[in-house]
């Protein structure tokens, strides 16, 4: 007979005892985060529901997303839309006081970014999703572009999150136009509204801006700083080269933003502030002069109101995917490996390299992703 070998848990080397004076055994211990095949969260213990009948060759992501249900997926999104949105409307005021540190003391722009708002809401966040989780089978999280927007994953997880970006962003124009403030500020000031609505609409523009370029030199930091760190530590770089670098990718990262964003966020202020002038002019113009009353207009065609929203929104798309987004993501892969090599080029030698690096980023699927979320 063959001996059968059993190997026993490690004694922990203690000098603790049983009540048969034997030395007390110590379990290894076990992560149900990352012992079971995967690294992702349940937000549950070994014992999660998604554990049932999970084929021994399969990592507990691949299995989770095949099981979880696509109602749940929905109501988990729909929380994690809502979350998102309510986070990234308060963390304005983070990026603010982030932009207001850089400028008025000695932080670098990356070290005003490590505040303590921004890494409060960023923390909830990921309290969020780990209460929400949702899980992305493998044949979407390593598909293509077609498998992704087939899915009801891709739309609970990346596209939650990306609309609540998007919506919070929005929040601020839309609520002025409601209120109507410039109109009633002229009201009360007896200035032109018209002029107040420019104050208004150059200054929503400007903090939109700002506020959204920072979110991005935000990510970047998050992702490139480690990297440096850890070129620090296999001393191939001083920590001090490795500060300068990280602080010259953030303003490349803010500054290029800045430029791609101010002329669609512009238009899109001006078009969502701009309504309550068009409509009391568009009012005005419907009264007869010579008899005083109002003429009812004439309705717009089927085919004119189509020929309108089409042009309106094919020009949203590609502003808002094909143009911001697709320039984002090409900045910031760009600056990552500037850093990393310390590459600095002139701003000929940047232009030309950002557009290289949008060409190519075009093929991956987390572009096109992006690009797509964004139209």
């Amino acid at each position: 007979m063959d001996n059968i070998k059993l190997t026993l848990p490690p004694i922990q080397d203690n000098k603790e005892l049983d009540s048969n004076n034997l030395p007390k055994l110590t379990l290894p211990k076990i992560n149900p985060r990352t012992d079971f095949g995967g690294t992702i969260n349940l937000g549950e213990t070994q014992d999660s529901k998604y554990d049932v009948g999970k084929p021994i060759d399969m990592s507990q992501e691949d299995w989770a997303g095949e099981q979880q249900g696509r109602l749940e997926k929905i109501a988990y999104g729909s929380a994690r839309f809502l979350a998102k949105f309510g986070l990234e409307v308060n963390k304005g005021a983070a990026y603010t006081y982030a932009l207001g540190d850089a400028l008025f003391t000695d932080k670098t722009l990356p070290e005003a970014l490590d505040n303590s708002f921004l890494q409060a809401a960023e923390h909830l966040e990921e309290d969020v999703k780990e209460l929400l989780p949702i899980f992305v089978p493998k044949d979407v999280r390593e598909g293509t572009l077609l498998d992704n927007m087939l899915s009801t994953s891709f739309y609970t997880s990346e596209g939650a999150d990306a609309f609540g970006y998007m919506a919070s962003s929005l929040f601020p124009p839309l609520a002025l136009s409601k209120l109507g403030s410039a109109t009633k500020l002229a009201a009360l000031s007896k200035i032109n509204p018209k002029i107040l609505s420019g104050v208004g609409l150059g200054t929503l523009t400007t903090y939109q801006t700002l506020t959204e370029s920072l979110a991005e030199t935000s990510e970047l930091v998050k992702t490139l700083k480690p990297e440096l760190d850890k070129m620090v530590l296999n001393k191939e770089i001083e920590p001090e080269e490795a500060s300068r670098r990280l602080t010259e990718a953030a303003k490349n990262v803010f500054w290029t933003n800045a430029a791609v964003l101010a002329g669609p966020n512009l238009l899109m202020n001006k078009w969502l502030l701009g309504r309550y002038f068009k409509d009391t002019d568009a009012v005005r113009s419907l009264l007869n002069k010579t008899t005083g009353k109002f003429e009812a207009p004439t309705p717009f065609t089927f085919t004119e109101n189509a020929k309108n929203f089409l042009g309106k929104a094919g020009l949203a798309s590609f502003s808002e995917g094909f143009f911001e987004e697709g320039i984002q993501g090409a900045t910031t892969s760009l600056n990552e490996r500037l850093a990393k090599a310390g590459d600095n080029p002139d701003l000929m030698g940047y232009i030309k390299e950002l557009a290289d690096e949008y060409v190519d980023k075009l093929s991956t699927t987390d572009q096109q992703k992006a690009i797509f979320l964004g139209a």
